[in-house]
């Protein structure tokens, strides 16, 4: 029983010593982390469904048009 807690302390102070060897300024952080950057896509088109048929029918186009992600489409 004794020689288990022998090795018990033992290993408490080895663990303990390590710790302060892998951070050896106490609390600080020794790694920086920076920030990813951010990638910003630009705004797509907005598109309003009546707004578009309205605009691709006074344009000629008697079937109207639909939106998309890249803005207003009209049907030929």
């Amino acid at each position: 029983m004794k020689a288990c807690l022998a090795v018990l302390v033992l290993f408490a102070v080895v663990a303990f010593g390590a710790s302060l060897e892998e951070n050896p300024n106490g609390s600080e952080n020794q790694h920086v982390i920076k920030p990813r950057a951010t990638i910003i896509a630009p705004p797509y088109p907005s598109c309003v469904f009546w707004r578009c048929t309205s605009n691709c029918r006074n344009k000629g186009f008697w079937k109207g048009g639909y939106c998309t992600l890249l803005g207003c489409q009209c049907i030929t």
